[in-house]
């Protein structure tokens, strides 16, 4: 039984971000069952024509069972292909996965029968029993976390208990990529988010309960990536690293006492970081700390649950640049917004520059598991030429696949939800005020989410 890892990447500048450690992590414990897995990566480069068939090419390899993981903006480009491949080769068996799937599971499935299934959870608690139930020697009832069709009916199996010792797990098969390839190389030392921001869906896909590595599994890994790999650099992509600040505290006293000598940057929060810590993380090697500060709205920040006010923004980032680089997100276009909230966002900005961090601002894409897509009452809209964060990664789509993807998107907003935005009879006027700010202070900027791109490493799914 051959299985093999695909792996997507859409709209990359220059050179693909990083290597995905989801799968490489789910290649590792494959191995280490003796399994015959290889895995194979798609990167679409900024500019470069984006056509349905190259991903077919890609796709359509000598194999049992593909496995496909990507972030939610490459599905519809993976639907499309998928079904391509799948008319050629009915008898291979398709699973995917990936952050965002766990929320869309059951109507993709539903929509689209060119996966055999879709799998949510932590994915090492279950890719061994799922490739044997693929490769028909269980039933997929006995696979925990993954929605599959049954005949005419959609089931969907209870999700495997979240992994409490991370440290167990084998590491990720870094030898089948090439980090040169690549402008980042990602480390997790944690899984998991304990807080409630309505408009995200990391927390709900681990269910809030976080995990964490032992700081010496974690200083080990680095040692070994600077070593064998010769890694001088590289990024905690953990959901917000500085949880539990005596575990940060320990780490960076030992990689100061070893003195490791790799830099490294992170995710931090509002709410948690001290001059104490700061300093400890700067002469531990970070250099630079990312933000999610949403907003520049009091108001809009009490109603997406960010727990802090835009004046505790302030200070925190203040303080933060005595000692690091910072970079801080915003939002726009939640459900409601007035012109009012976003001038508040559009200064808030601009005083966050002025403090010396460097900003990126995102249209919302409403995501499936996020508590705000079930509780607003807003309806979604699909419309091309919206900022979408997600859609904008299409703009290099050829024009003979455009009328496949839109009609497709369109057609089923429970799938595609996150290429939608909300309604809002506003949007023309915010829109205005935000490419105004961007035409006023733009070219020194980076607005895309490259910049702040902090992909997760253990995402839920295969």
């Amino acid at each position: 039984m051959r299985i093999t890892f695909c792996h997507l990447l859409l709209n990359q500048p220059v050179r693909p971000h990083s290597p995905p450690l989801g799968p490489l992590y789910l290649v590792a414990v494959l191995r280490q069952a003796e399994f015959e897995v290889s895995f194979r990566q798609f990167a679409h480069l900024r500019g470069q024509e984006l056509r349905v068939d190259d991903l077919v090419e890609f796709l359509d390899v000598d194999t049992d069972i593909l496995a496909v993981s990507c972030m939610i903006n490459a599905l519809p480009l993976l639907v499309a292909a998928l079904a391509r491949v799948r008319a050629r080769r009915p008898e291979l068996r398709v699973v995917a996965g990936g952050p965002g799937f766990g929320g869309i599971a059951r109507p993709l499935v539903a929509a689209f029968p060119c996966f055999d299934a879709v799998a949510g959870g932590e994915g090492e608690a279950m890719v061994r029993p799922l490739m044997r139930a693929l490769a028909g020697c269980t039933p997929l009832t006995s696979v925990p976390g993954i929605c599959f069709r049954d005949g005419d009916v959609i089931r969907e199996t209870p999700r495997p208990p979240r992994i409490d010792d991370l440290d167990a797990l084998p590491d990720p098969a870094f030898d089948l990529v090439r980090f040169e390839d690549y402008h980042n190389v990602p480390l997790i030392t944690s899984r998991g988010c304990p807080f409630h921001c309505s408009f995200c869906d990391v927390a709900p896909a681990w269910n809030r309960l976080h995990r964490r590595r032992s700081v010496g599994h974690v200083i080990g890994e680095i040692e070994h990536l600077r070593d064998h790999y010769h890694v001088r650099r590289l990024g905690i992509v953990d959901d917000i690293f500085v949880i539990q600040r005596p575990w940060v505290e320990e780490f960076c006293a030992r990689m100061i006492r070893r003195r490791v000598d790799v830099g490294w940057r992170c995710t931090g929060h509002i709410n948690l970081m001290t001059d104490r810590l700061l300093s400890l993380m700067r002469d531990a090697g970070c250099e630079s700390v990312f933000f999610g500060v949403e907003s520049g709205s009091d108001v809009v920040l009490r109603r997406i649950r960010k727990n802090f006010t835009i004046a505790k923004v302030f200070d925190t980032v203040e303080r933060t640049r005595r000692f690091l680089d910072v970079h801080a997100n915003l939002i726009w276009g939640f459900p409601g917004e007035t012109l009012e909230e976003i001038g508040e966002t559009m200064e808030a900005r601009r005083r966050l520059e002025d403090l010396g961090a460097q900003t990126s601002l995102v249209f919302l894409a409403p995501l499936a598991s996020a508590a705000l897509y079930r509780e607003s009452p807003v309806p979604l809209r699909f419309e091309p030429d919206s900022p979408n964060i997600f859609y904008a990664d299409y703009a290099s789509l050829a024009e003979i696949d455009r009328p496949e993807i839109e009609a497709m998107i369109a057609a089923h907003p429970d799938v595609f939800c996150a290429f939608h935005h909300y309604e809002n009879p506003l949007l023309d006027q915010l829109w205005d005020l935000v490419r105004f700010d961007e035409a006023l202070t733009g070219a020194s900027r980076d607005s895309s989410r490259d910049s702040a791109a902090l992909e997760p490493a253990a995402w839920e799914g295969v």
